[in-house]
């Protein structure tokens, strides 16, 4: 069946529109907004047909709707900021949407409820995909990995090699890897959910311990294995006669092909870096003026700057400092964990001028509850609430409508029409703003 047109086309386009195979092509090009494909599908009923397919007889099962995800998920263009997660007290995931109709999610998809296991801590999300950590009797038990629109799901047992020794609390990132070229037919569902998970940790836990060691694991869902345990010694500065910790609060930012976590021995006081091309793992300083207690501080983070390389957001009362890393030698890039590496000031900021902070009670503080990796936005907690920033241009795009105050988990990803978040599959309410 075709669409009624109201004027003529030309030949050799009516017959591109005429052949569906064509035509999926051209609507698997769209933009990865949630209210592409709903306009698409006002077009006629063929459209809709045909962007509504999830599971078809040609493609080896896979539909319009897997074909369009996985061509947004593995290209290098930044995903829409879909919204932010929040763990909150009743051990659930609550998704608070950010986007502007008619691409704006309505808010009731945004309840996300998992099996009902042991507690959980909700530890990173990065690329439409979540890492949870779920603890018994204290312990890391096991680990998930979810990406919360198809509903894939990967449960991992915690490695041996690191589960076995007594160290601080664990961290970890996730990072959702291509399947190389283009997948055969009957390889679309697996390789859109195929990922690394890094887990790191030290072992530091007595303030009286001479040497501390951090600590790195990799697990691959290509092998289905965990991968040797990496080590590195912590150099005795940046111990600073406390527990040096991974900063469990700071998700891992990923920049230059490294991830990178903050230490923390009582303030920030060194990086940890995993190169994930060579798997080594390196321990590097924070700015020398970014002690935070020394030097005035209510705040830092790491980020992603805007040549692609690590930067490092330091707040003391109303001024910002945007501080971005340099490398001295060895690869370019995130630099590599065998680069040496220096810090230099770039931008200075007075969030008081660009933000309602006048009126603001004195002697509180501003805190960056998460930062959206490929959107370059910060989520700025102040004295009136939450406030989603641009990092780049400074502007304040809006104020949060949210009463949590916690760690944000910025969701970038794919929605299309046919899925809810958290599994199952509905026809979108975006519809009605398209």
């Amino acid at each position: 069946m075709s669409c009624e047109e109201d004027g003529e086309m030309p030949a050799a386009v009516a017959e591109v529109l005429e052949n569906d195979d064509l035509l999926c092509e051209i609507l698997l090009r769209l933009a990865p907004d949630p209210s592409s494909l709903p306009r698409a599908s006002l077009v006629c009923h063929r459209w809709r047909r045909l962007v509504s397919d999830y599971d078809s007889s040609v493609h080896g099962g896979a539909g319009f709707l897997r074909r369009f995800r996985r061509r947004h998920l593995h290209r290098n263009n930044p995903l829409p900021l879909i919204g932010f997660l929040e763990q909150r007290l009743d051990q659930h995931l609550h998704l608070v949407p950010t986007l502007d109709p008619p691409d704006r999610v309505p808010p009731g998809r945004f309840y996300l409820r998992h099996d009902d296991r042991d507690p959980f801590r909700l530890v990173a999300c990065r690329h439409g995909l979540l890492l949870l950590f779920y603890t018994s009797r204290n312990k890391l038990d096991t680990i998930l990995v979810w990406d919360p629109i198809s509903d894939d799901r990967r449960y991992l047992d915690s490695p041996q090699g690191l589960s076995e020794a007594t160290m601080a609390p664990f961290h970890g990132a996730v990072v959702r890897t291509a399947a190389g070229a283009d997948p055969k037919p009957d390889q679309y569902s697996q390789s859109q959910f195929q990922f690394q998970v890094v887990l790191v940790a030290t072992d530091a836990t007595d303030y009286d311990q001479p040497d501390t060691h951090a600590f790195a694991c990799v697990y691959s869902s290509e092998t289905g294995e965990w991968g040797d345990v990496i080590s590195t010694p912590v150099p005795p500065d940046d111990i600073s006669r406390h527990i040096c910790m991974v900063y469990p609060a700071k998700p891992a930012v990923l920049a230059g092909g490294s991830l990178f976590w903050l230490l923390m021995g009582g303030e920030a006081t060194g990086l940890l870096e995993f190169d994930l091309g060579t798997h080594r793992l390196a321990v590097s300083p924070v700015p020398v003026d970014m002690y935070m207690f020394d030097h005035g501080g209510t705040d830092s983070t790491l980020l992603r700057a805007e040549d692609g390389r690590l930067g490092f957001l330091f707040l003391s009362g109303f001024t910002a400092q945007f501080w971005n890393r340099r490398i001295d030698s060895g690869r370019g890039g995130g630099g590599g964990a065998s680069s040496s590496s220096s810090w230099v000031l770039g931008r200075t900021a007075e969030l008081d001028k660009i933000l309602p902070l006048n009126s603001a009670p004195k002697g509180l503080i501003l805190m960056v509850l998460g930062v959206a990796e490929d959107s370059n936005l910060a989520f700025l907690l102040t004295p009136l609430g939450v406030f989603m920033v641009h990092l780049e241009s400074f502007q304040v795009l809006r104020q949060v409508e949210t009463n949590v105050i916690t760690c944000y988990f910025p969701f970038e990803s794919v929605y299309t029409p046919e899925t809810s978040i958290g599994g199952g599959r509905e026809r979108a309410e975006l519809l009605l703003d398209s």
